[in-house]
């Protein structure tokens, strides 16, 4: 884990289980947006834990923000592949949605067609 984050900016880890040493939260649409306007400067790294027991209070220390994905209470815990697939789903939103607001608006070329109102003249000339 060392190795893989040592060149990341920002380091968000992912879990279930509640813990009683208090990390910064976000959820996963704030994992998204804050991954995506950080990833513009320098790499991010999003770590998910174990399938079987997810990421040990050490691993979490080396974060900066702890994210958690709001379950059903009765089955709070997802497998590793949907926890992956709902974060990738949140920074793939974000990113488009900063795509959006950062691309300018659409530049409209001088049309090769004549305007209504040019036809019209012409037709009654």
């Amino acid at each position: 884990l060392d190795e893989a984050i040592a060149g990341c900016s920002l380091v968000v880890g992912t879990s279930a289980r509640s813990r009683s040493l208090p990390w910064p939260m976000l959820d996963a649409r704030e994992c998204g947006v804050k991954s995506v306007e950080e990833g513009q400067q320098a790499p991010v790294a999003l770590v998910f834990g174990r399938e079987r027991v997810g990421l040990t209070n050490d691993e979490l220390q080396k974060c900066h923000y702890h994210v958690a994905i709001q379950a059903n209470p009765e089955y709070s815990s997802l497998n590793l592949a949907m926890a992956v697939q709902i974060i990738a789903y949140e920074v793939r939103m974000a990113w488009l949605q900063a795509q959006e607001q950062a691309s300018p608006p659409p530049q409209y070329e001088e049309s090769p067609y004549p305007l209504v109102t040019d036809l019209e003249r012409f037709y009654q000339h």
